[in-house]
């Protein structure tokens, strides 16, 4: 039994890794224009909804109100 747990063990801490890589980063909020690091920066302005929507080159989303503070990434 106790080499069961062990091997279980062990492969439980060799997949925590790579489920942690999969996982989404957290939503921020009221985050200021120059903390955000994007690579080709494409901004879309949405009159119905009087919202930004910024993204990048790496499919990241933020929103904003304002163009000052953002919220995301989605």
């Amino acid at each position: 039994m106790r080499k069961i747990l062990l091997i279980l063990t062990l492969t439980l801490s060799q997949l925590m890794p790579v489920c942690a890589q999969n996982s989404e980063p957290a939503l921020r909020i009221d985050i200021p224009i120059d903390s955000i690091r994007l690579s080709d920066p494409f901004i879309l302005a949405d009159k119905n909804t009087s919202t930004y929507y910024m993204t990048g080159t790496g499919g990241r989303l933020w929103k904003s109100t304002d163009l000052r503070k953002w919220t995301g990434p989605y």
